[in-house]
């Protein structure tokens, strides 16, 4: 086989070359950019800033803590005051004035109930009323709501100091629906006195007393 010149080897070395460079050239060019990997949770994780790191926040949720502390003292305190006290119930006097310069006092007595044919105290309505409080009581009207299923309910004045009875402080209602009734010119009895109220169904329904009032008129 002839030898090649010299010259014409080492230029077809040196277009060999040139080709091979040009063909890795466009396959680098064409080969698809590798995607990089998503960073991994638990990286997201650590990069993110946790409550804790943020001074203004933590300040916040103490601010909180603190408030609601506070609130739950308020509400210890407050039940603890109610369990230790005593719950009283008081007769309530209320005083008005009319236009002829007479004074009125309203004294509430309570209420009860019974189903007893005979006359019976009502204990949730004991008071005592002491006359020299009433130095120029001119009128004493008594006042009481009943209402009763069936049959009548009947309500009146006691005197349980010296048991004595006002009889003429009767009164009655034979309705289910509550309604007022009253008796008045009455007098109460020098000195102090407890006075309660007695109440009686005619039918042995239960009778109910729903208030009972004394409304005093002094000149």
């Amino acid at each position: 086989m002839p030898k090649l010149p010299r010259n014409l080897t080492t230029l077809l070395f040196g277009v060999l070359i040139v080709n091979v460079i040009g063909l890795w050239t466009v396959y680098l060019i064409s080969k698809p950019a590798k995607a990089e990997d998503p960073p991994s949770i638990s990286t997201l994780e650590k990069s993110r800033p946790t409550p804790l790191s943020d001074p203004e926040l933590v300040a916040t949720e103490a601010d909180k803590i603190t408030d609601l502390k506070e609130q739950l003292d308020e509400i210890s305190s407050a039940v603890a005051t109610l369990t230790a006290e005593p719950q009283t119930i008081t007769k309530t006097i209320t005083q008005t004035v009319s236009s002829s310069s007479a004074k009125e006092y309203v004294i509430y007595l309570g209420s009860g109930s019974t189903t007893s044919r005979d006359w019976v105290e009502v204990e949730g309505t004991k008071t005592t009323i002491d006359t020299a409080n009433y130095p120029a009581a001119k009128n004493v009207e008594f006042q009481a709501s009943l209402k009763i299923l069936g049959g009548e309910v009947r309500a009146r004045l006691k005197n349980k100091t010296t048991g004595g009875i006002f009889y003429d402080s009767e009164v009655m209602h034979n309705s289910s629906t509550t309604t007022w009734v009253s008796r008045t010119g009455l007098a109460l009895h020098g000195g102090s006195n407890e006075y309660v109220v007695e109440l009686r169904s005619t039918s042995g329904e239960l009778s109910q007393l729903e208030g009972a009032r004394l409304r005093i008129t002094v000149k």
